[in-house]
């Protein structure tokens, strides 16, 4: 769990915490290494899909943090097992942080989609919507 300065802006964003919940904290880098201009899109799908299986991966090879990295009372942890994340009835949302060479910095908040409930009257069948410019486009 590397940079401090990515930590401490994490913390002034989200604010230090004393809720009995933790936010997990995770990189793709920690799995794939260093992406350059793909790190923002594998964070993303990273946090895409620990929204879509409801699970968070652990952080790849965690032993400790950043010794200038200060976990205790930030209201952050790090994962090292993968843990168990539930649909409740909030919606779950994870942050994607992505620090950029050059200071092309972005954050992004992902919120789960909401619940799908099947119809009891659709007899198993689904309205697929589908359109094209012309009706030769939409025949093809």
């Amino acid at each position: 769990m590397g940079d401090p300065i990515e930590f401490a802006g994490l913390v002034q964003g989200y604010g230090r915490r004393q809720s009995p919940e933790s936010c997990l904290l995770g990189s793709a880098k920690a799995n794939i290494g260093h992406t350059d201009a793909a790190a923002g899109v594998a964070g993303l799908i990273r946090a895409t899909m620990a929204l879509h299986c409801e699970e968070i991966p652990p952080l790849a090879n965690f032993a400790r943090a950043n010794p200038h990295i200060d976990l205790k009372g930030s209201g952050f942890t790090v994962p090292t097992e993968p843990a168990s994340w539930p649909r409740r009835s909030e919606p779950r949302r994870a942050g994607v942080s992505s620090f950029g060479v050059g200071g092309t910095n972005v954050h992004v908040i992902l919120e789960e989609a909401p619940a799908t409930q099947p119809r009891a009257d659709a007899d198993g069948l689904q309205i697929l919507p589908i359109s094209a410019r012309t009706k030769d486009a939409l025949q093809a």
